[in-house]
């Protein structure tokens, strides 16, 4: 006989309907309508099953990876990522959310992360493991560059545009003694597919589509677009008469104490840089001294900060991904300085219709050295591109990189009457 007040013990359902579940009592599970809510004459609502993708897989041969690829994916996410979103703080949900949904979704995405990431930790790895991640490496990019190589629809839009951006990256890690302008090309790769418009309204309307478009990668195609740009030859540069003391090439330390000292030393390079093509140097080419004077001088400056990098302790995680950081962001700039002395100088390969001689919509118009404590570089932006520049934030980074550390410049934004931008990129010591 059952005791007064004991309730007979059953199962709990996790999976009854809504109604049911919010009266604690079991359901039949039985659909559309179970029948404790037909015996009650009660609506009967069901939870929405959880939405596992962004953006659905386009197999399931997407999801099975072997633990090395396993491995290198976890490498992405926890050192590849924190470097990637320090660029610029408004993808850092991109890059933590986004791309990982991506990966999952598109095989081509998913080689790309890996190859990245195994040449990232590459560039770090003791001797011994060396063979075994470039192996992964190589395999990963070669088949990434099979599958972008088809045909619509079996590879997205969205893919490539990601997958052009993994690229620079990629690229932007070789090593620096070899570096090539490889990055412009994939760069220019990504803008021509962003100014096509047919190729454009054949994206998904989903909204997920249109934020990682729109708010994502539209705006980090543009800051690249402009770092990329910054080191070729300006229309003008402005710079106090007879300032002989901007010509004094900086002298670098035997090594650096602290990132701060190396912030400031590379702003130093980046300023005399200006100063000493604009005293009457004619020749820039790969091979003319002026060009391999400015080129040695950022190569040494690369060398004593990873000279420090490995001064710091193990554990000092925030350091060196500040460092790493800074390392990335330097690496771009000298892809635009072997990028400046090269025979295509004149454009940024797909920032116009095609192949602009004029350097297309964010070519430099001017170079402003007056101030000795900054460095602004004036763009004039078109009217279709300004909309791009209010999502990004220029004057913070990501958490994992002190503000003052920071290469990456802030910017003036104004709107001209006739619809253009005014855009300065300043420089601080």
């Amino acid at each position: 006989m059952r005791r007064k007040g004991h309730r007979t013990f059953h199962n709990k359902s996790k999976t009854g309907c809504k109604t049911c579940r919010l009266r604690r009592v079991k359901c039949d599970e039985k659909k559309p309508t179970c029948e404790r809510c037909i015996s009650g004459k009660r609506s009967c609502a069901w939870y929405e099953p959880p939405k596992t993708w962004l953006f659905e897989p386009t197999s399931t041969t997407a999801l099975r990876t072997d633990p090395q690829e396993r491995r290198a994916v976890q490498f992405f996410q926890e050192r590849t990522t924190p470097i990637l979103a320090a660029f610029s703080k408004f993808t850092e949900r991109f890059w933590h959310s986004f791309i990982g949904q991506m990966a999952h979704a598109e095989p081509a995405v998913r080689h790309m992360t890996i190859a990245l990431a195994t040449r990232q930790e590459a560039a770090g790895c003791p001797p011994d493991d060396l063979y075994g991640l470039s192996r992964i490496q190589s395999n990963a990019f070669s088949s990434a560059l099979r599958l972008l190589v088809r045909p619509q629809p079996e590879v997205s839009t969205l893919a490539i545009l990601l997958s052009c951006l993994l690229f620079v990256g990629y690229e932007a890690f070789q090593d620096p003694m070899e570096m090539t302008p490889a990055s412009v090309k994939h760069l220019g790769a990504g803008l021509r597919i962003l100014q096509d418009q047919s190729i454009m309204a054949s994206l998904p309307s989903t909204s997920s589509c249109a934020e990682a478009v729109h708010l994502y990668l539209e705006p980090m195609y543009l800051q690249l677009e402009m770092m990329l740009s910054m080191l070729m030859t300006p229309l003008a540069t402005y710079r106090r008469r007879g300032a002989n003391a901007d010509l004094e090439q900086p002298k670098l330390p035997s090594r650096f104490q602290h990132l701060l000292a190396a912030r400031i030393t590379f702003y130093r390079i980046f300023r005399w840089h200006f100063a000493f093509r604009s005293h009457g140097i004619n020749e820039w080419t790969r091979q003319s001294p002026a060009f391999l004077t400015v080129r040695s001088l950022f190569l040494e400056w690369h060398r004593l900060v990873m000279l420090y990098n490995e001064s710091l302790p193990p554990t000092d995680l925030v350091q060196k991904h500040g460092l790493m950081s800074m390392v990335s962001h330097w690496r771009l700039y000298m892809v635009s300085l072997v990028h400046s002395a090269s025979a295509l100088a004149g454009t940024v390969p797909g920032s116009g219709s095609p192949y602009l001689p004029d350097g297309g919509r964010v070519k430099t118009s001017l170079v402003d050295l007056m101030d000795p404590k900054h460095v602004r570089i004036t763009f004039i932006i078109d009217r279709q591109v300004l909309p791009m520049l209010e999502v990004c934030d220029w004057s913070d980074c990501g958490i994992l990189c002190d503000p003052a550390l920071r290469i990456w410049p802030t910017a003036e934004i104004k709107k001209l009457a006739d619809g253009r931008g005014l855009v300065k990129l300043v420089v601080s010591a």
